[in-house]
């Protein structure tokens, strides 16, 4: 897989994602200053990216024997059990979010379980493409997207009022370190870029790659969110879920072309979405194999979209398995993948100083 088709694949990973949940969650703890929270969101993820850097000079092989060199067989089970629930985690509430936003915005009388059964179809099929075919999808339709969402908000700037960016710089300490982490906490899903290292055609920059695609997203989500605040104000956008799609039914195209055009932008969501939800059922099933040295992924494939059925449709029915999944993401997913990082990178240099020595 090329290094543009990285760039663009993470782009639509964290994109999704952040653009649909985090503005009305940073306008009701933090409002204005959501959009400095996510500069310093950013910041902590070049941080990141600095460690990755650290390890990817390491890493003689995959990620697996780079985890096994630094932690011995029994700790690197437990890593591979922890990204395994992990990934699955993350592509279950990615479907959720599909799910959610098709039966808000599109097929409001539809079925979840029926929409659920349609996207799961798709990525079996995504899962026999491979990632390479995946990766030769997303660039094709990146452009296309891109396109459309930049002339959506350039037709939006005009009914921005810049009143409503004040006050600035008047939320608390521990509610903007708080919007900071929420940020940052999207934003370190490229520390799956540890796994994709050997897919990848030029591993050596893979980090320079990952680096632009963290800026072209950080920008854009900053941009929207400032844009969503001068147009909704803090609490009509703090009140306002998926408020970017709801922006897009404000839009008005010169000639009354395209009436409905938050059906049309829940395209560039949907595609979003699912290349996220996509992408970590591909590591769910890579993880699955390694850790029982299987050939075959058809019944492990089989076994990650039932658990990936099972956590939406949690996210659906029960407030508190959602509201659970999230706390068990912030507080603990994103922490233990850091620190695995960490102690990964230290253990690693400290055994390779002592064979020399």
């Amino acid at each position: 897989i090329s290094l543009r088709q990285i760039k663009r694949l993470l782009i639509f990973n964290i994109f999704g994602m952040a653009s649909l949940l985090l503005p009305d969650i940073l306008a009701g703890r933090s409002g204005v200053d959501g959009a400095v929270a996510i500069l310093c969101g950013i910041f902590c993820t070049f941080l990141l990216l600095w460690l990755l850097g650290g390890n990817f000079k390491q890493m003689r092989g995959d990620y697996f024997s780079y985890l096994k060199e630094a932690f011995g067989e029994k700790g690197t089970e437990f890593c591979e059990i922890f990204y395994f629930f992990y990934s699955i985690s993350i592509a279950g509430f990615a479907a959720y979010t599909i799910c959610h936003l098709i039966l808000k915005n599109l097929l409001q009388q539809e079925s979840f379980e029926v929409i659920l059964l349609l996207l799961l179809l798709l990525g079996a099929y995504g899962i026999y493409g491979g990632i390479e075919s995946r990766g030769r999808v997303y660039e094709i339709i990146y452009w296309t997207l891109a396109v459309l969402l930049l002339i959506m908000l350039a037709f939006s700037v005009g009914s921005v009022d810049t009143d409503k960016w004040m006050p600035f710089l008047y939320d608390s300490g521990m509610d903007f370190l708080g919007s900071t982490y929420l940020v940052f906490g999207i934003f370190s899903w490229i520390i799956f870029l540890l796994f994709l290292r050997p897919h990848c055609a030029e591993p050596e920059k893979l980090g320079n790659t990952a680096a632009r695609a963290v800026l072209v997203t950080g920008g854009l989500l900053f941009f929207i969110y400032l844009l969503l605040m001068g147009i909704f104000g803090t609490k009509a956008l703090a009140g306002t879920q998926f408020s970017v799609v709801a922006l897009m039914s404000m839009v008005e195209l010169p000639g009354g072309f395209l009436e409905r055009l938050d059906v049309l932008m829940v395209g560039i969501w949907f595609f979003a979405l699912y290349a996220l939800m996509d992408h970590m059922i591909f590591h769910s099933v890579n993880i699955f194999m390694h850790t029982f040295s299987l050939k075959n992924k058809k019944y492990p494939s089989i076994l990650i979209l039932i658990l990936v059925y099972a956590i939406a449709r949690g996210c659906w029915e029960s407030l508190f398995f959602l509201q659970l999944l999230k706390q068990l993401f912030y507080l603990a997913a994103v922490p233990i993948s850091i620190g695995i990082s960490i102690l990964a990178y230290i253990l690693v240099k400290r055994k390779r100083r002592k064979e020399h020595v």
